[in-house]
């Protein structure tokens, strides 16, 4: 026992001493392991009305992150003892800084799966290319020079440290450090271990992908899992349209053109269509009063982020038959496989290409294998607004009036500050605080008003961008399915904008986020041609609808047929 006694007493005191002796570079390890939590906290001033849980959330992943960068830290310190590990170290650790900051300062990111992605696909040439375009120049190169002078001034405080660092003191300051290692290590760091283990084991990487301030290891070990999931997710729904593709699929000499537009973010009860007391959509309401246009009363969106919600609606799954989106065939391969052209006009594709659901959709989306078995052509360029995205694709080559076809638009509808997704003249401007008499709620405050109001605004921008679709194609033997993707919040019950829960109302929360506008237009000619079905839209109006069967939808009104059309599924309850 007392060889035992000996060591460990002389563990206890090594260790505080190795600590102390190198604690420069041990609070340079923290600084640069917290840093993407440092560079979140922003976020939180930035809501409006932080909820205690939320705010409780995030002091837990600050806790978290703070405690493993305090043991790895440590564990660094207690290893460097030469200066030529030490320098070393403090080197990379600066780089770990300078990696974040440099994406905060230049793309408002951390490090995310796409971060990885594009290093991964960069050339040697290419690389160089951007760090003499974004690294040499402007914010880049100030960033860069004064990552270098931190280092510099760090390496000379380290040096008069070495000196003047006593033993006496080492052991009696560097106990706090042990003491808070220790704490910070068991009672913090378990959550972030179990949320990362939560997330290894489920279909999506919905416990970390709405996360604040992770740290360095949990960050790159979140990166490499999401990268991996992504793949093999996007593999099983290519494997299952491989299959499908082998099926038979057949349409009718008289096939029509078919167009789905995926809105974004449009809550249902913001339309005038469906009841808005202000005129939000007067080309939709014009076009269901001429009888060319059926509203579905009661869609819902089982998904209240754009990722799954668009994947569940480009396969033909059913979440009710307890089938997963990549379980099924995309539906855009079966009309492509039956002699359709089918053409992808989208208007996401650059926008916010750091964020998660833009990253996980287009690895999705534009893999190269999906492209060649779903799409024949598709846009390259991306607008501010939509309504140039349609005269695009009218004014293209693609655009032959020949059918038949199926054509996709994904807008940016009204997502993430509704202030610029529409242009602030044209007459699109036309809702002020002065029109929401109407509304009573005693926590409104201007600020507020002004901003429900730039969301009308976009709202009727959309309607015009969705009337110009309906001329595009009022000539044609046609139909137009628009679809949002999920819908939103915008003061509507409570103080509150985006789509957070609310724990102590759920439904309220689901009837904005989740109720989503559904509605068919049909042209002149498809109206003639196909009285049928214009009788079962009229009578499906008030079913219950989950846009997971959009696609079955899709391929009722092209009077496609396939194995994987069923019209049990069918909206418009089969023929």
């Amino acid at each position: 026992m007392r060889p035992i006694k000996h060591r460990l007493r002389a563990i206890a005191t090594t260790l505080p001493q190795l600590i102390i002796a190198n604690l420069p570079l041990m609070m340079l390890w923290i600084a640069a392991l917290t840093a993407p939590a440092v560079g979140d906290l922003p976020k939180l001033w930035e809501l409006e009305f932080p909820t205690v849980r939320y705010v409780l959330g995030l002091l837990r992943i600050m806790a978290c992150s703070t405690g493993l960068a305090v043991v790895v830290a440590a564990v660094i310190a207690i290893t460097a003892t030469k200066r030529w590990i030490r320098w070393p170290l403090a080197t990379l650790a600066m780089v770990l800084i300078g990696i974040y900051a440099f994406l905060m300062t230049n793309y408002h990111s951390r490090l995310t799966p796409e971060v990885f992605t594009f290093i991964a696909e960069t050339t040697g040439g290419e690389a160089g290319e951007y760090a003499a375009t974004f690294v040499l120049h402007g914010t880049g190169l100030i960033l860069l020079l004064t990552l270098v002078a931190v280092l510099v001034v760090w390496i000379v405080l380290d040096i008069r440290w070495q000196r003047r660092t006593h033993t006496a003191t080492r052991r009696t300051t560097v106990a706090v450090w042990t003491v808070l290692a220790l704490a910070l290590t068991g009672a913090a760091c378990a959550p972030s271990t179990w949320s990362l283990a939560a997330s290894l084991v489920r279909a999506d990487n919905r416990e970390f992908n709405d996360a604040f301030g992770l740290d360095v290891i949990s960050n790159v070990m979140f990166c490499c899992h999401s990268m991996q999931l992504t793949d093999r997710l996007t593999e099983n729904a290519i494997d299952a349209t491989r299959k499908a593709c082998e099926t038979p699929v057949t349409m009718p000499d008289d096939a029509p053109t078919v167009v789905l537009v995926i809105g974004e973010s449009y809550i249902k009860s913001h339309a005038a269509i469906y009841g808005y007391p202000l005129p939000t959509t007067p080309r939709m309401s014009r076009e269901r009063d001429n009888g060319n246009l059926w509203a579905f009363n009661q869609a819902v969106s089982q998904f209240s982020n754009t990722n799954m919600a668009v994947r569940n609606i480009l396969s033909t799954n059913s979440i009710a038959q307890g089938e997963e989106w990549q379980q099924q065939p995309i539906f855009p391969a079966l009309f492509k496989r039956a002699g359709y052209q089918v053409d992808l006009w989208d208007n996401q594709r650059e926008f916010f290409r750091e964020s998660a659901y833009t990253r996980g959709l287009n690895a999705f989306i534009y893999n190269p294998e999906v492209m060649a078995l779903c799409f024949t052509h598709h846009n390259r360029r991306n607008y501010d607004y939509d309504a140039p995205l349609i005269d695009h694709y009218t004014h293209s080559p693609y655009n032959t009036g020949k059918c038949p076809r199926l054509v996709i638009f994904h807008l940016r509808g009204q997502h993430v500050m509704a202030s610029r997704r529409y242009p602030h003249h044209e007459g699109f401007d036309r809702f002020t605080p002065a029109d929401y008499t109407f509304r009573t709620d005693e926590f409104l405050t201007r600020d507020m008003l002004e901003k429900i109001a730039h969301y009308d605004n976009a709202t009727l921008y959309n309607d015009h961008v969705v009337g110009m679709i309906f001329d595009a194609f009022r000539d044609c033997d046609a139909a137009v399915v628009y679809v949002s993707d999920h819908g939103d919040e915008v003061y509507d019950y409570r103080p509150s904008m985006g789509r957070r829960p609310d724990e102590a109302r759920p439904e309220a929360a689901r009837q904005y986020q989740n109720h989503v506008p559904l509605v068919v237009w049909c042209s002149p000619t498809y109206t003639r041609r196909r009285p049928a079905i214009v009788k079962r839209l009229t009578d499906a109006i008030d079913r219950p609808v989950s846009t997971d069967n959009v696609a079955q939808l899709i391929m009722s009104l092209a009077t496609l047929r396939s194995p994987y059309y069923h019209p049990e599924r069918d909206p418009l309850g089969g023929e």
